[in-house]
């Protein structure tokens, strides 16, 4: 007689969990029908490309795969096993071929671009035996570049590191904390870089043996996209006063504030892009910088760094830069034909590089 409550119980907990699956089916349906009739409800680069890393705060995951309509169009983004989004390259250079490494942000990544039409792409087609090795990742500050340059980009044995620096958005390389994520800083003592906060600590809200389940949840769930997309908004949006608080603790009540002094973000910027470029002068490899910010290019040239100041080229009636300051299809074509002649009338780029046979 036992044996019957049982049974009811367990009848019971089966029809819950079957009306718990076919609940969340439902809103998982409902939510996919709601992406395809407005896209903008997607992220413009899905969320489940990134990784946790404590060497550079965050990185691109290897291997994945995932696309958006955000931009109107289908953008594929695809990372290669060394977590680029690139083809596949062995560190090894081949032969004959001048290799370009390519340092940025979510410009230089091709944030909303078709990979056949960012600027990378157009260049290695403008030349021939030239391969540019797209190391562009979101949100990174010069900071994380130049760890990126020093930890990854040199096992690359380029010819040339271009660094194309358009903006210094949020201020990232004055904060050890940006888009609710830790990040590895540099503070000046005196002329001296120092490195903080490094290796970066795992502050994420969640287990880190549960972030492979998460990333999965992500990729394959839109459900779990947009929860994850407005969680990290919101986390965004507090993170920065936390960040300015935690630095406020340890620099002194001065540095509590949302926006550092414009001066200090050019003069540590400034200083990290100087040290990429000295980072390649010791391994006797060519260096520039490819900017919008006029004092920067202006720093680089007098500390003997050759650099291209693009903003007047992409101040064009032509095309307009999105409102997110993200360059588009056409902003790359003008990146790409700048980039190129730069190359040339500046020696960076041997004669035999310059045409591609008929």
């Amino acid at each position: 007689m036992m044996l019957r409550p049982r049974i009811i119980a367990r009848s019971q907990l089966s029809l819950a969990l079957f009306g718990l699956t076919l609940g969340l089916f439902l809103v998982e349906m409902t939510t996919r029908a709601l992406v395809i009739c407005n896209h903008s409800l997607e992220p413009m680069v899905p969320a489940a490309i990134g990784r946790f890393d404590e060497r550079f705060g965050w990185s691109l995951r290897p291997y994945a795969s995932a696309s958006s309509r955000r931009s109107g169009q289908k953008i594929n983004y695809r990372i290669n096993s060394k977590g680029l989004r690139d083809t596949e390259m062995n560190y090894e250079k081949p032969r004959g071929i001048f290799r370009i490494v390519l340092l940025g942000d979510s410009n230089t990544f091709g944030h909303g671009v078709p990979v056949e039409k960012h600027f990378s792409t157009l260049l290695e087609r403008c030349f021939p035996n030239v391969e540019v090795v797209n190391m562009g990742v979101g949100g990174y500050g010069v900071d994380q570049e130049l760890l990126y340059l020093q930890q990854e980009g040199f096992r690359y044995n380029p010819d040339l590191v271009l660094a194309y620096v358009p903006h210094y958005a949020d201020q990232r390389h004055m904060h050890s904390n940006r888009f609710g994520r830790d990040k590895p800083r540099f503070v000046l003592n005196g002329e001296q870089l120092t490195l903080t906060n490094y290796p970066v600590p795992y502050n994420l809200p969640l287990p880190r043996a549960l972030l492979p389940i998460h990333s999965w949840c992500v990729s394959q769930s839109k459900l779990c996209e947009l929860l994850h997309v407005r969680g990290a908004a919101f986390i965004k949006d507090s993170s920065h006063v936390l960040s300015n608080i935690r630095q406020a603790s340890t620099e002194g009540p001065s540095s509590l504030s949302i926006t550092r002094p414009e001066s200090d973000t050019r003069e540590l910027g400034a200083r990290i892009v100087t040290e990429i470029g000295d980072e390649c002068r010791k391994r006797a490899v060519s260096f520039a910088l490819v900017t919008r910010i006029g004092s920067l290019h202006e720093a680089l040239a007098r500390n003997g760094h050759k650099s291209l100041e693009v903003s007047r080229a992409l101040a064009s009636d032509k095309f307009k830069i999105p409102n997110d300051n993200h360059d588009d299809e056409a902003a790359n074509d003008v990146l790409a034909s700048e980039i190129g002649r730069f190359l040339q009338t500046s020696n960076l780029l041997p004669p035999e590089h310059w045409h591609i046979p008929d």
